[in-house]
């Protein structure tokens, strides 16, 4: 796996599943991090930039088969797999929190608050129930916390370091509120026709996300191609852009014989990894652009990152030991 960080110039854009209608809808939101589709995208369209290729010619299959071969067809899934994206920042690189981490810390309260953009827990890590001593419970996995003192919070949605991944249980892991590494920015707009021509009465505003400074993405790609170790990378249906850099490699714990696994980025729900899914939060609804349609992408459901599963479901999943 080759691993790059990702500085944005500006401020990155990816839409959520609200309708954008007359007289509906006027303020859409925003995720973060991005989809690994919206990564592979990125990647693609770099790698056809510096090797020459019009995206007419890609999208009609006008090109050597080594590219194919690399980068895949436009219209299939790419013949790479993005890991990540993780979110770096003073050195440290951060992880979503598994929805099976579990806190009855009062101190939680002051993330909740958005008094402070972080806060030392003493986390409870739910395990799974083989053994369920006389209770009658579905096919599906039961994650069990130990003598709770209070209500339970799950820490899904919030961020965790990487290397706290593996604490000791009696020890406090410091967590992170997305506030952490992001701001969130309005910016208004003006719909235009096919003809570039301002369309009446049409106003929008989007849900921009600005990094902070010391902030950067980062991701891998597995196996590696033949990208150019640094350079500009557009990203997102705005073509909003950023420098990219070639990066040690960083160490992901794959975990073969281990009972729950975490992923790192959104799952598309099917009915097999719903089967397999122990703790998760609430769906999310991402569509996208399709360039060798040129339409865009249905809705789809995904599980979201923190998700945890009883098996590798995916690449993007991180060992819970």
């Amino acid at each position: 796996t080759d691993w790059y960080s990702l500085r944005p110039i500006d401020t990155l854009f990816f839409r959520g599943a609200e309708p954008m209608n007359r007289g509906e809808q006027h303020v859409t939101s925003s995720h973060f991090p991005p989809q690994t589709s919206t990564l592979e995208g990125a990647v693609r369209t770099t790698y056809l930039i510096q090797k020459g290729i019009s995206f007419k010619d890609y999208n009609m299959g006008i090109v050597d088969t080594s590219i194919i071969d690399e980068i895949g067809a436009s219209d299939r899934a790419p013949n790479f797999y993005i890991i990540g994206p993780l979110v770096s920042k003073n050195e440290f690189l951060f992880i979503p929190a598994p929805y099976s981490w579990y806190t009855d810390d009062p101190e939680i309260k002051k993330i909740e608050d958005r008094d402070n953009q972080s806060v030392k827990l003493k986390i409870r890590k739910g395990e799974v129930l083989d053994d369920a001593q006389g209770l009658i419970f579905s096919e599906y996995p039961l994650l069990w916390v130990k003598k709770p003192e209070s209500e339970m919070k799950s820490l899904g949605g919030y961020w965790i370091k990487l290397n706290d991944l593996y604490k000791n249980k009696s020890e406090k892991c410091e967590v992170f509120s997305t506030s952490y590494f992001i701001t969130n920015e309005l910016h208004t707009g003006i719909a235009l026709t096919k003809s570039r021509i301002v369309h009446k009465g049409h106003l929008y505003t989007f849900n921009h996300t600005r990094l902070h400074e010391d902030v950067l993405l980062c991701f891998g790609i597995e196996p590696s191609i033949s990208l150019e170790p640094e350079g500009i990378m557009k990203i997102g249906a705005e073509q909003r852009f950023g420098m990219y850099k070639k990066i040690e490699n960083i160490n992901i714990p794959v975990g073969k014989n281990c009972n729950q696994h975490s992923a790192i980025s959104r799952v598309a729900v099917t009915k097999q990894i719903n089967d397999a899914v122990i703790a998760t939060g609430k769906i999310q609804y991402i569509g996208g652009y399709d360039l060798a349609r040129g339409f865009h992408k249905p809705m789809r459901g995904y599980f979201p990152a923190g998700t945890v599963f009883n098996k590798k479901v995916i690449h993007n999943c991180i060992a819970l030991y």
